[in-house]
């Protein structure tokens, strides 16, 4: 009867759902602001909430996140170039998406943790144009002073899966981190406290934390995406993936998928223990139809390895696509019925609640 009275109170008053008031609920105690010690010993768990380009969040979707347990949600937000120039921005209407979904998320007590898109810029034009490089810097830039001092941002994801060019990957990790050092000196200019999330390259994989060093910054959290093994977690989501794959499963070489997922945590589980640093896994999903209930035992195994090794963590991706949408039970992809009792959504929510006990 409550989430009803705030639908229709936010009706009445002509609100976007954003923008909806609690109405008669009771606002949330005030948020402290995060650092990047508050992102260690799995402190951090949330879940992918899509875009600020989608439009697609209800009132519904913000309140059933409490219901789920999460403490914090990872967003989107979309940078497009300007015509056929050399420079990005941000459109109003995404603007105005965010400002909204951070009262929204404020008055419930849930962080954000804001990640910026490039598109396919991000694995070609950004990293050969300077001037591109220039106006990333500068959108990170306007939104540090847009967002400055508001303690319900829980950390920026300066860009996601960035894949530069080089003959190593070394070289490779490299000519990101330089952009990354701009980015973080950008941001902290205007806002000196808050918590930049830096994803190893290319492509935020585990395996690339071999040649990751730390930059000599404060508040500072590094960040994987762990879908491996590939071939499971993309099984009829990439074209090239068409076998059904179990988890976890004996390959052909003899060696098992379980085994599998632990080698490519582990040289981020080195990196973490040689300096020290707080991690956070900002992606890690398996598809549905996934055969035998498979989906939920590796959610299980990666959520139990992420808090072995001490990382936070965030599902990707909640009442989005419907391949790992959580709530979504059957194992046929034609069949998009939602359900409290989804295999998936019942380990997800254990580990989500823990956090909180």
């Amino acid at each position: 009867m409550r989430r009803r009275g705030a639908l229709a109170c936010g009706t009445a008053l002509g609100l976007l759902p954003w923008a909806l008031p609690a109405c008669g609920n009771l606002p949330a105690p005030p948020m402290k602001p995060l650092t990047a010690d508050d992102f260690r010993a799995s402190r951090q768990r949330g879940v992918g909430f899509g875009s600020f380009g989608s439009g697609k969040r209800s009132e519904a979707d913000q309140e059933s996140l409490l219901g789920l347990g999460a403490g914090h949600v990872r967003m989107f937000i979309e940078a497009e170039r300007v015509g056929q120039t050399e420079a990005y921005r941000i459109a109003d209407k995404q603007l105005w998406a965010l400002d909204a979904a951070a009262a929204s998320l404020e008055r419930r007590g849930v962080y954000l943790v804001l990640v910026a898109s490039f598109g396919a810029d991000a694995r070609a034009d950004l990293w050969r144009s300077s001037r591109l490089q220039a106006s990333a810097v500068a959108i990170w830039r306007q939104l540090a002073e847009r967002l400055r001092g508001r303690a319900v941002v829980a950390g920026f994801d300066i860009v996601n899966e960035p894949v530069p060019p080089g003959l190593t990957y070394a070289m490779r990790q490299d000519r990101w981190l330089d952009l990354a050092a701009r980015i973080i000196e950008a941001v902290q200019a205007v806002d000196p406290r808050r918590v930049l999330i830096i994803e190893s390259a290319p492509d935020a994989t585990g395996p690339s934390f071999e040649n990751l060093r730390p930059l000599p910054f404060q508040g500072l959290v590094y960040s994987l995406h762990s879908y491996g093994p590939f071939e499971f977690t993309h099984q009829a989501v990439m074209a090239e993936f068409t076998q059904a794959r179990r988890y976890p499963e004996i390959g052909s070489d003899g060696r098992s998928s379980e085994l599998l997922l632990a080698e490519t945590l582990e040289p981020a589980a080195r990196f973490t223990r040689r300096y020290d640093v707080p991690v956070y896994v900002g992606e890690f999903s398996a598809p549905r139809w996934a055969p035998d209930g498979s989906a939920a035992r590796y959610i299980a195994d990666s959520i139990a390895s992420f808090n072995r090794h001490g990382w936070s963590w965030c599902y990707h991706e909640y009442r989005a696509w419907h391949g790992w949408d959580p709530e979504m039970a059957s194992p046929r992809q034609d069949v998009q019925q939602r359900s409290s009792d989804a295999p998936v959504l019942r380990v997800l929510r254990a580990g989500l609640r823990a956090a909180r006990n």
